[in-house]
């Protein structure tokens, strides 16, 4: 019983006509188009709300220095206030429900005239940092008392009518942060950040020469101190 195999060739369809589809040009440009017009209805939207956002974010920049630049201001009228001696100037600028915060302004105030008279105090008035946080502001102030330079913490709230020096508060003292040496750990918030670097310096400086090569006092252990707010 013999096979038969029947193969097909390529030549033998080749005298046949081939059918390729192909797409009416008018709606391919009509398709083109609109695709052209929804990438420059979406790069337009983007330019704008771009645009937008950067005048919001610069007048809102704007609008806090100069917020801040009335808080500085506030506080030189308050050195000027000391330095000429005009209670007047420097009172009108310190504002609080406790009498007793206010009488406490009022010793200060009487204290540095008396320190100007015998050439102990040096109204600098050095403005170290400002932080600004909505309705209440903090300012970080540098002078000299006692040939001393100190650094104070000075609060504001921001009225009606400008920027007026009130209480501590204590709540707006900063994060809590922490200056680890090989002896000492001081744990502070940012506002006592330069307080905790040079205690941290002294009281490793201390411990190593007090337990030298002559003391010897073998293993210490890790001492953790802690700086703290006050409402003075």
């Amino acid at each position: 019983m013999g096979i038969r195999l029947d193969w097909e060739s390529d030549s033998a369809s080749a005298g046949k006509s081939a059918y390729v589809a192909t797409e009416d040009p008018a709606l391919k440009r009509k398709r083109a188009a609109a695709r052209a017009k929804f990438l420059l209805v979406f790069t337009g939207t983007a330019i704008v709300f771009g645009v937008l956002a950067l005048v919001v974010t610069w007048r809102l920049n704007e609008a806090n220095a100069y917020i801040e630049s009335l808080l500085r201001d506030t506080v030189e009228a308050e050195f000027a206030a000391l330095r000429i001696g005009d209670w007047n100037a420097f009172g009108s600028i310190q504002r609080s429900a406790s009498e007793e915060w206010l009488a406490e302004q009022r010793a200060l105030f009487d204290d540095v005239q008396i320190e100007k008279t015998k050439g102990t105090v040096q109204l600098d008035g050095v403005i170290r940092s400002v932080e600004v946080d909505g309705t209440r502001g903090r300012v970080l102030v540098d002078w000299t008392r006692d040939g001393v330079a100190i650094t104070q913490a000075w609060f504001y709230w921001r009225y009606d009518d400008g920027w007026r020096h009130v209480p501590s508060d204590l709540t707006f003292w900063g994060e809590p942060a922490e200056l680890r040496g090989t002896l000492v750990t001081i744990a502070h918030r940012t506002v006592d950040a330069a307080l905790a670097q040079t205690m941290g310096v002294r009281i490793e400086s201390w411990i190593s020469s007090t337990c030298g090569p002559i003391l010897e006092c073998g293993d210490l252990p890790h001492v953790t101190l802690e700086i703290g707010p006050t409402s003075t």
